[in-house]
C-alpha cells in the first residue's frame, strides 16, 4: 500500500465494530461489499491519513485479517458512548477520530475536514440530512468525564453529549463542500440497505 507524503499528526482512529447489528442480524462488519468485508473498505481509507489506528470490538478474532490493534468495551452493552469512551482511554492521542465500521464511503476530505477543527474543541461533529452524525465525529480526551458521568447516569445518546461540550459543529452546507452526496454517512444497518448498495455494485 503507497505510503502517503503526510499523515494527519496527534489524532488516532477508531473504528467502532462492538455492536450486535440485531436489525442486520449478522455482523455487518463482515459483509462483503467489492470482494472485501465493509470494515477492510473502512481501515484503507483511514490507514494513509492516520499513523494510529485500532478497532474497538468485543470479538477481536474475527477481525484477525486487519493489521492493527483491538480493544474491548472498558463497560460492554451501553452502545456506542462505551465504544468511544474505551477509545479515548487507549488512545496514544489526545484526540480520536471515531467513525463506524459499515461506512464504506467515507470521503478522506471530509476526515481532514474535521480532523483540522480540532484543535481547541472536545468535539468536533458533523451535520448531514438526518442530523448529527456522533459515528463519524472528532471526540477529545477533555470528553471522558462527561462520558463516565453519562454512563453512570444510564444516558447513552452520544448526540447529548454536544450541549454540555466544547462543541464544533460543522455544518451540511461546509460537509457538502467536500462530500456533496453525504456518502461518508451512509451506513448499512438492515438487510435492504445491504441488498440495495450490493445491487448497485459495479
Amino acid at each position: 500500500m503507497r505510503e502517503p507524503e503526510h499523515r494527519i499528526r496527534n489524532i488516532s482512529a477508531a473504528i467502532m465494530a462492538g455492536g450486535r447489528s440485531r436489525r442486520m442480524g449478522k455482523t455487518k462488519a463482515l459483509l462483503q461489499y467489492r470482494g472485501r468485508p465493509l470494515i477492510a473498505q473502512v481501515y484503507e481509507t483511514l490507514q494513509p491519513l492516520f499513523e494510529d489506528i485500532f478497532l474497538v470490538t468485543n470479538d477481536p478474532g474475527i477481525f484477525d485479517f486487519l493489521p492493527c490493534p483491538k480493544i474491548p468495551d472498558r463497560i460492554p452493552g451501553k452502545g456506542a458512548i462505551s465504544g468511544v469512551d474505551a477509545a479515548l482511554r487507549y488512545s496514544r492521542n489526545p484526540t480520536v477520530l471515531v467513525v463506524g465500521c459499515d461506512a464504506p464511503f467515507l470521503s478522506p476530505s471530509l476526515l481532514k475536514l474535521l480532523t483540522g477543527k480540532a484543535v481547541g474543541a472536545d468535539l468536533v461533529i458533523p451535520y448531514g440530512p438526518n442530523g448529527p452524525e456522533p459515528l463519524c465525529a472528532v471526540y477529545g480526551k477533555g470528553c471522558l468525564p462527561l462520558i463516565e458521568e453519562s454512563i453512570r447516569k444510564g444516558n447513552f445518546k452520544l448526540v447529548e453529549l454536544g450541549k454540555r461540550l466544547r462543541t464544533r459543529e460543522v455544518s451540511m452546507e461546509e460537509v457538502a463542500a467536500v462530500d456533496p452526496g453525504f456518502l461518508s454517512f451512509r451506513n448499512i444497518t438492515t438487510p435492504g440497505e445491504y441488498q440495495t448498495l450490493t445491487e448497485k455494485e459495479p
